[in-house]
């Protein structure tokens, strides 16, 4: 019976591999006792943080790490052209994208420094996402 203790999460930084055309992976395994390895949740994300934080089930997430390097990330199922804007709580847009292509991504988003309450839309195909973000110099 497997148990959890049998699983473990594994790191690996592909940054070594930014800018070489084509790359290719591979596992290797070898092994003297006969076991079974099983490889399970495969991902590749353009974040090189090793803890990433859980989507939820929207298959996003907004985090702001003490309030100064606001965040989201996408865990899409497939592929998508997604719309992110961000509005003072007056109704001034401070940030507007359209981001193509978008599948497990982390993005960063410049406010320019400018502390405040901000108003988080995010419009993937016709489902649409909004929350608010307190930023702090």
């Amino acid at each position: 019976m497997i148990q959890e203790c049998d699983w473990s999460r594994i790191y690996v930084s592909l940054d070594s591999l930014v800018g070489n055309s084509p790359s290719r992976i591979a596992f290797v395994v070898t092994n003297d006792h006969g076991n079974n390895l099983y490889l399970d949740n495969i991902e590749f994300f353009a974040d090189d943080n090793p803890n990433p934080t859980p989507i939820d089930i929207d298959h996003l997430v907004y985090y702001n790490n003490d309030f100064t390097d606001p965040r989201i990330t996408f865990n899409l199922p497939e592929k998508e052209t997604v719309r992110m804007q961000i509005y003072s709580t007056v109704g001034q847009i401070a940030y507007d994208e359209v981001l193509t292509d978008i599948l497990n991504q982390t993005y960063h988003f410049d406010l320019g420094g400018k502390p405040g309450l901000y108003i988080v839309r995010i419009q993937i195909g016709n489902q649409l996402s909004v929350t608010k973000v307190l930023i702090r110099n």
